[in-house]
């Protein structure tokens, strides 16, 4: 699981890679071809966004590893004090997500948007809604770690030893 927190402390961004029933992979396949199942839950004052198991919303490794390497892109551009801007959008259209390094005032914009309908069971269709916020290099390397050791733990459950 991985979770981040706006600056003001009044906006928690949660997503963690699950071991249900929609997970399939297979070593032996491509990454656009396994999927592994996932939760997100926007939580802001009076208010609560998710996209639950019973979305059955999964990610494939292509996206989960392309995912990760965006935001560790961003961190090093952020160390190196460049601009620079990641966009993320899940093939499912489930939730869409933009970072942004903003080096002159030493934070990191986030924007999500999620699926309306993922988050209703389709009684409600046809728009998203999201939130931008900032974060600090801390709370988005906090973020990196646990969803990087969350896919990793599950999928180091599959790898082979190839001799």
């Amino acid at each position: 699981m991985a979770n981040i927190i706006n600056q003001e402390g009044n906006l928690e961004l949660e997503i963690s890679l699950n071991e249900n029933d929609m997970l399939d992979y297979k070593f032996e396949r491509s990454d656009y071809e396994n999927w592994i199942p996932f939760t997100l839950c926007l939580n802001i004052p009076d208010r609560c966004s998710t996209i639950g198991e019973n979305a059955k919303a999964t990610l494939t490794i292509f996206e989960i590893e392309n995912l990760i390497q965006g935001i560790k892109d961003i961190l090093v551009y952020f160390e190196n004090q460049k601009k620079y801007i990641y966009a993320f959008s899940s093939c499912e259209n489930f939730f869409e997500l933009k970072l942004e390094t903003i080096p002159m005032d030493n934070v990191i914009e986030i924007e999500l948007w999620i699926n309306v309908s993922n988050q209703t069971k389709g009684e409600i269709y046809g728009f998203d809604e999201g939130v931008r916020f900032v974060t600090d290099k801390s709370g988005l390397s906090q973020f990196f770690k646990g969803f990087k050791n969350n896919y990793l733990k599950i999928k180091n459950k599959f790898a082979k030893v190839v001799n």
